[in-house]
């Protein structure tokens, strides 16, 4: 078997895959061969085996990278919210410019008000296992999130909930005070895009 197989992704991960196509399409033939009624339930038997897996691995980098891929094909969204609510999971699915698989598993978890209602309890319980530099810098990645979202409401709260600790706890530094207040201005610009939108059937 061991000549059939090759390193898959990056070097060093362990990851294994064929070495050629046809050995994949063999195997896809011997199990999922059956009416489409026994191919669901042998690919929903393995998508529970490897999220079960996945659910107790310490490489949070694979963690991140296929447990909510598994939970979602296995419809089981209160095990995909407690994934997405992960803090290193949400660390490595968080994308400063836009998170698109963060976003798309939220759809799947429930939507996105879900994912803004759920991050904001899970970050007072965050605020007391960290120092206040670290939660500040949370609570920016989350309110970035949110914006993302369309949140821009729950987004502007966590801003003004970072302000108020960064001046009462931080001593008020200049550079973090700029970049939530830029946050808080690019949440008001798309609140105004938003009410300013005017679709052509509207105009019609």
């Amino acid at each position: 078997m061991k000549r059939l197989l090759r390193p898959c992704g990056d070097l060093g991960e362990g990851r294994l895959d064929f070495y050629h196509r046809s050995l994949s399409k063999a195997v896809r033939k011997k199990f999922f061969s059956g009416t489409d009624e026994y191919n669901t339930h042998v690919k929903n038997f393995w998508h529970g085996v490897l999220a079960t897996y996945f659910e107790d691995v310490t490489d949070m980098d694979r963690k991140a990278e296929e447990l909510p891929y598994h939970l979602e094909h296995l419809l089981d969204n209160n095990r995909l919210i407690r994934c997405l609510l992960e803090w290193p999971v949400f660390e490595r699915l968080f994308d400063e410019d836009f998170s698109v698989d963060l976003m798309h598993s939220w759809m799947k978890a429930g939507g996105y008000s879900v994912a803004a209602q759920m991050y904001q309890e899970a970050l007072k319980v965050h605020k007391s296992t960290v120092s206040s530099e670290e939660h500040t810098e949370m609570i920016e990645k989350v309110a970035t999130f949110f914006i993302q979202m369309g949140q821009t409401k729950a987004a502007v709260k966590l801003l003004l909930m970072r302000l108020e600790i960064e001046e009462n706890e931080l001593g008020g530094r200049a550079h973090e005070l700029a970049n939530t207040y830029q946050l808080i201005a690019k949440c008001k610009s798309e609140d105004v895009k938003q009410h300013n939108f005017v679709t052509q059937d509207q105009l019609d």
